[in-house]
């Protein structure tokens, strides 16, 4: 197999206490270990890192990029499948000016990075360059959906085999839209959910996206709340799932005002928001843990 390998020699070398703040950046976890991929810090300077959290031995360790994506790691897509994460796509500063379609993986227990698209000789054909794109494995593949190639919202899902190492488009064999960009994607029960729909409905959480592989089709379900209460509509909030379990909380409500040639946001008086909100996968059901929860602080 042509792959690009990139040893790391001692990791613990690399480590520098803590991240710095950011934005833009991607987030996971394996097993014990949580993952922080690039981002952006103050003064728009690029983190070309991902640190590793082990939350057993309270250390973080930095893990310089390689080269091919470094600079291009805004606003990339991460996914996990058992010891490996898998990282796609990405962006410079300004946003969009220079992405990459590269396909990376890396091995929390070897320590190693992989170029998957190396492989395929294709990938510049079938997968545009983007950012902002929502991955997921499933079945031996990684499903890449959505993103934003520097121009446009792509309403597009594609797909690479981890086993034959081969890009494919799959084409929509239903009615309903592929979601228009970056949003929390779960496997559950052989489906991808969507959690957040802004495009569905003007409440974004009321509604939720499942894909089914096995068909290429798309269904749409109505969230449910006992009280009639969903999270308010956000952006930057922050999602974690575990088991059939998701978990929602922070973000911020953009106060927009018109400037006289553009609609730009009041910073002044944007709202950040700290609640904390729960959805059951299996019953759709949404609920505001933050009483719960500041209780047991």
């Amino acid at each position: 197999m042509n792959v690009l390998f990139c040893e790391i020699p001692n990791p613990l070398l690399y480590n520098v206490f803590i991240p710095q703040p950011r934005v833009a950046h991607c987030m996971d976890c394996v097993d014990t270990y949580i993952i922080i991929y690039g981002g952006v810090a103050w003064g728009n300077v690029v983190c070309n890192e991902m640190w590793i959290y082990d939350i057993f031995k309270c250390l973080f360790v930095k893990y310089p990029l390689p080269s091919y994506v470094k600079k291009r790691c805004l606003y990339s897509a991460i996914c996990t499948f058992g010891s490996v994460i898998y990282i796609f796509g990405g962006t410079s500063y300004p946003l969009g000016r220079d992405m990459t379609n590269k396909l990376l993986s890396f091995d929390v227990y070897q320590n190693k990075w992989v170029d998957m698209s190396k492989n395929c000789k294709l990938t510049r054909n079938i997968v545009p360059k983007m950012y902002r794109a929502s991955i997921s494995y499933h079945g031996g593949f990684v499903y890449v959906i959505s993103g934003i190639d520097g121009k446009q919202h792509l309403r597009t899902v594609y797909r690479y085999c981890t086993k034959s190492h081969i890009w494919s488009e799959i084409q929509l064999q239903s009615d309903i839209s592929h979601p228009l960009s970056l949003t929390y994607l779960t496997t559950f029960k052989n489906r991808l959910y969507f959690i957040n729909n802004p495009d569905l409905s003007p409440i974004q959480f009321s509604h939720v996206r499942a894909y089914d592989p096995s068909n290429s089709t798309w269904c749409i379900m109505t969230s449910e709340s006992a009280t009639n209460t969903f999270p308010e509509n956000r952006v930057g909030e922050c999602m974690a799932f575990y088991g059939r379990y998701g978990y929602l909380s922070s973000g911020k409500k953009p106060f927009w005002v018109n400037n006289g040639t553009q609609v730009v946001e009041d910073h002044s008086k944007s709202v950040y928001l700290t609640d904390v909100w729960r959805i059951d996968l299996d019953t759709l059901e949404w609920k505001n843990i933050s009483n719960v929860l500041s209780v047991l602080i």
